[in-house]
């Protein structure tokens, strides 16, 4: 009967599931190329059940990030920071006397920094990502003045010149100085220091625009840059750890300076002298801001907010009360104002004079003076968990490529990965997982039968496209590596890079044969000229050589962009060649004679970032940065249409070898396709196909989708019993038997309690006393007598009797919040490990430590111990996981590869294998007795919270902020059902016997899930 049972609710089960059937027409495999249309048409036609195409509204902001004065000290503009996947921003600008709100300004992208104009009428603001745009607001109405496109990477540093002309973006991600003249919207130069970190950026009385870094290898040193000179003028020697901020004076004669040692030391530019060190701070400072003539100092950590006299060098006292801090600090040029943002993002505005506050910049907005504020909950709450597990960043299409038998189109993406995809429909048939870094460029092979991809992490990979094998990977490049091309015979493959070369390299032993010298910048583009020993390669020096391949002398350098090439394109008869460049034109030269014969420009100087011939040769593409592809007539350089595409920039266009589509992808992680007016179109392409799992080995394509069910479906399906905390939900776990549940209640910023639960009845046992912040750590001790708890409050490891709920002991050590907590398997030990980067090894008869496990960077999120109790497992905000050998004391490995930090590592219960989930969104399996890495769980749309195997090793469910659960084949790596919650999923555990899973979260409820019912469904669902 129950068997009967059992399969009813199945076949019930099955109605609840969606399908999702995908067209698997064929293409011939050499197509033969028709008359070329002459028009095109978008046939992304919305499909609004699809769930790969519904657009999540923006996140509305929580709080304020950062905040600028304007030039005279008479406003301040706060920026606001957003949490969730798609997060937009806001700037709003307050009048410091009043402290009345004027000018607002939205943003529906995150924003990382600002810049004000000295006239005070206008703000600059940095890009977030690669290819993305500088807006200028017009402060006075709080619109778009408008839009300079920006560098190739996240900018970090936004710097006016003292004119106003010019604007300067310094980005960190890229190690990039550029310059723009700001009235001609014309981009002047872009400058590379040898820095791993750009801190600082101003110009001098002379004119002169220096930079301070942090060098590539001493981390605890300093030096100033020439930017325009190109040559380090000082380097500067004194803090003793890593250096985490500084700033310029007005006149940039002096550089104010703090880190992780908690001294702040300020230098002479002219003499290199280091002329204070001020010391006060009980750790290291994490934010620094100094007024124009360098007399007053604010600096803050996550516990301190202190202000300083820099002519006298000295402490002029603590801002706040005891505990308080910021995240964030800004002193106004004058030294009259300074704004202190704390992590729950309230922005103070204070008076240094009086050293009082003088209100409070609400969001509402409406600023409260500091009389009301002083009627509010205390003024500096207690910090927050870090921002380590940020969203990860959008999968951005850095490069794309159609196969010449017309079967397949491959995607670069941001996030590292290749994504092949069937050509006829879209589906995904293959992911490449092969970078740690950005997959900058993608092509096919003449033969269609090989890829090759560059990344940022400098190395080359070609792949096998039928079977997915691994062929070569080619390493020589010292920098990013930008652009690949096989050469017509497909034996050779040419490479350029960041590092001012270009490659060629014999792919019958996957070695380099020649280096081609002459760029004195980076090398952002390379092709073939079909039947020519030559090869053209186009520059961030504003040049296209053409090479001489017998010889690898230049044949010719074509001048007259006025900014990098950025792309090349030639003609398929080989007598023309395209070059697009961020000047905002395309040039046409012909190569008879090496000669430009016609000059196109972008509307309104809007840039080309890449370009495609038809295979006729008739056609031109060009991807604009504003979202559009062009196309020209290459005979007299005349537009003929514009087809309207994403909302951000295009950064890859090609034409199918049929001529009858356009396929181009986008920052906005867009694949956008155009079919010839007049021809049939089978699919429609926009936003992300289904999910696949990513692997270094083949994987069978397969159309079908896993189930998925909305939270009120799943309970229903899967007997889901439900535990109303009411409370978020940080962290959980079972006892040996499955009877009860420990619940660590409350949030980062949300208070919580620590709970236990009768499974069996469903009802609360005991309640702890409510903590100020949540509880990310808990544990039961093997003999069930002691909980073990940490929380986001303080740094104490508290016990508890299981009993009784009484608090019995408290264990002290670490010097950050314990965000982990473990029971060795016998329970003579416990290890915990905390936001200070360390894990500490405890005597639990005694309490008394016994080791110090040092070696991750970041904070340490999780930890867990293997089974016979002698090594522990870590996982880090510094991307990586570690098993430690708890004899030694030492590492055993690492597991790298994640883009993002560790939120959680986990053993199989047989130890034959590691998972990691990342706020990266993915997570990662790893062989347990090597660290090999074998396969990536890709379809979470946001970062990863949680995971676990389940205890027959059948099944890895992870819970994510994009609020589902997904159920994962750790074999294969292929989702198998995905559970919609009602809020962001932060903790998941199965009882030790696999009957039961435990989830919870934001919703404030604990969901009991039938394991064998999941599996019985989950485990027979098609596979990708």
């Amino acid at each position: 009967m129950n068997s009967l049972i059992r399969v009813c609710r199945f076949f019930s089960l099955l109605l609840l599931l969606p399908s999702l059937a995908w067209g698997m027409d064929q293409i011939p495999s050499n197509p033969p190329v028709p008359m070329e249309p002459v028009e095109f048409i978008d046939v992304a036609r919305p499909r609004p059940n699809d769930p790969a195409n519904r657009r999540v509204a923006p996140a509305i902001p929580t709080g304020w990030g950062f905040a600028l004065f304007s030039p005279d000290s008479q406003s301040v503009a706060t920026v606001s920071v957003a949490d969730g996947a798609e997060s937009k921003g806001e700037v709003l600008v307050w009048n410091v006397a009043d402290l009345k709100p004027g000018s607002r300004f939205e943003s529906p992208h995150r924003i990382a920094v600002v810049g004000i104009s000295p006239e005070g009428k206008r703000i600059a603001i940095g890009p977030q990502g690669p290819q993305s745009g500088l807006p200028i607001i017009d402060l006075t109405t709080g619109q778009m003045a408008q839009t300079l496109p920006g560098p190739v990477a996240r900018t970090n540093l936004v710097v006016w010149s003292p004119d106003g002309k010019q604007l300067v973006l310094g980005s960190s991600t890229d190690k990039t100085i550029r310059v723009w003249n700001v009235a001609e919207k014309k981009f002047i130069k872009a400058y590379e220091p040898d820095a791993a970190r750009l801190l600082a950026i101003g110009f001098a009385k002379s004119g002169s625009l220096l930079a301070a870094g942090v060098p590539a290898k001493d981390r605890e040193g300093l030096v100033i840059f020439d930017v325009v000179a190109g040559q380090v003028l000082k380097t500067l020697k004194g803090h003793k750890e890593l250096i985490e901020t500084a700033t310029f004076s007005g006149d940039a004669s002096r550089l104010a300076s703090a880190g992780w040692d908690a001294s702040i030391r300020v230098w002479d530019i002219e003499t290199s002298k280091e002329t204070a060190v001020m010391k006060g701070h009980k750790k290291g400072i994490r934010s620094l801001s100094m007024s124009t003539n360098g007399n007053r100092l604010i600096s803050s950590n996550e516990r301190e907010l202190k202000l300083w006299n820099g002519e006298k060098q000295e402490l002029l006292g603590d801002l706040g009360d005891e505990n308080a801090g910021a995240k964030f600090v800004a002193m106004s040029p004058d030294g009259a104002w300074a704004v202190s943002i704390a992590r729950d993002g309230t922005a103070r505005l204070w008076d240094v004079e009086k050293k009082q506050i003088k209100g409070i910049l609400d969001r509402d907005p409406v600023a409260m003076t500091a009389a009301q504020a002083a009627t509010t909950s205390p003024a500096v709450a207690d910090p927050a968990s870090p921002a380590a597990g940020e969203a990860p960043e959008p999968e951005a299409i850095q490069s794309l490529a159609y196969s010449r038998d017309g079967k397949w189109i491959a995607l670069a993406r941001e996030d590292g990965r290749i994504s092949i995809r069937h050509a006829a429909n879209g589906k995904v048939a293959r992911e490449l997982d092969g970078f740690l870094d950005v997959a900058s460029c993608v092509t096919f092979s003449q033969d269609s039968q090989r890829i090759a991809a560059g990344s940022f992490d400098k190395t080359i990979r070609v792949w096998n496209v039928t079977t997915g094998d691994l062929l070569a990977e080619l390493k020589g490049h010292t920098n990013w590596v930008f652009a690949v091309a096989f050469s017509p015979d497909g034996l050779t493959l040419a490479s350029g890079g960041y590092d001012k070369t270009v490659k060629l390299w014999n792919l019958a032993d996957a070695k380099e044969t020649t280096t081609l010298l002459g760029h004195t910048a980076g090398v952002r583009s390379v092709a073939f000229a079909a039947g020519r020993e030559q090869l053209i390669s186009g520059s961030a020096d504003r040049t296209a050589i053409v090479w001489n391949l017998a010889d690898g002398e230049p044949l010719a350098k074509l001048k007259g962009h006025t900014a990098a090439v950025r792309a090349i394109a030639i003609s398929p008869d080989g007598a023309t060649v395209a070059t697009a460049s961020e000047d905002a034109t395309i040039k046409l030269w012909q190569t008879a004679d090496w000669t430009e014969r016609i000059s196109i420009a972008g509307p309104e100087g809007v840039m080309f970032w890449c370009l495609a011939f038809s295979p006729a040769g008739r056609t031109l593409a060009a991807g604009a940065f504003d979202g559009t592809v062009k196309l020209y007539d290459p005979s007299d350089g005349r537009e003929r249409q514009s087809l309207r595409g994403p909302t951000e920039a295009i950064t890859a266009v090609a034409f199918a070898p049929d001529t009858h589509e356009i396929v181009a992808g986008s920052v906005d992680k867009s694949l956008r396709r155009w079919k010839a007016a007049g021809v049939a179109t089978s699919v429609a392409v926009t936003g992300t196909a289904p999910a696949a799992a990513s692997t270094e080995r083949p994987v069978s394509p397969n159309p079908d989708k896993p189930a998925e069910l909305n939270a009120a479906e799943a309970i229903t399906a899967f007997q889901g019993r439900t535990l109303q905390i009411e409370e978020p939900i940080s962290s959980l776990t079972f006892n040996q038997e499955g009877t009860r549940l420990v619940v660590g209640g409350g949030a980062y910023r949300a208070a919580g309690s620590l709970q236990l639960w009768n499974v069996t009845d469903l009802q609360v046992i005991w309640k702890s006393r409510t903590f100020r912040f949540g509880i990310p750590a808990v544990a039961i001790s093997p003999d069930e007598k002691q909980i073990a708890m940490g929380t986001f409050a303080d740094h104490f490891l508290r016990l508890f009797a299981v009993d009784t709920g009484e608090q019995s002991k408290e264990v002290r050590g670490h010097r950050g919040k314990i965000h982990a907590m473990a029971w060795s398997p016998d329970g003579k030990r416990f290890a915990t490990a905390s936001l200070d980067r360390e894990i500490k090894l405890w005597d639990a008869a005694t309490y008394k430590e016994i080791k110090t496990l040092v070696g991750h960077t970041d904070f340490v999120f999780s930890i867990a111990f293997s089974s016979d109790g002698k090594r522990l497992l870590s996982g880090s905000a510094d991307r990586t996981a570690r098993l430690w050998d708890l004899n030694s004391g030492l590492e055993v490995f690492q597991l790298t590869g994640h883009q993002g930090g560790i939120q959680q590592a986990v053993f199989a219960k047989d130890e034959s294998l590691i998972a990691c989930a990342s706020s990266d969104g993915t997570a990662r399996i790893y062989e347990g007795s090597t660290g090999h890495f074998l396969l990536t769980l890709r379809g979470h749309l946001n970062k990863l919270e949680c995971i676990a195997f389940s205890p027959n090793g059948q099944l890895i469910v992870t819970g994510s902020s994009d609020k589902t659960l997904r159920f994962w084949n750790p074999a294969s790596g292929t989702e198998l059902l995905k559970l919609t919650q009602m809020g962001i999923v932060r903790a998941v555990g199965f009882t030790p016997d696999g009957k039961y899973l435990a989830s919870g979260g934001d919703d404030k409820t604990v969901k009991l899930w039938d394991v064998p019912l999941i599996e019985s469904i989950a485990l027979i669902t098609p596979v990708h």
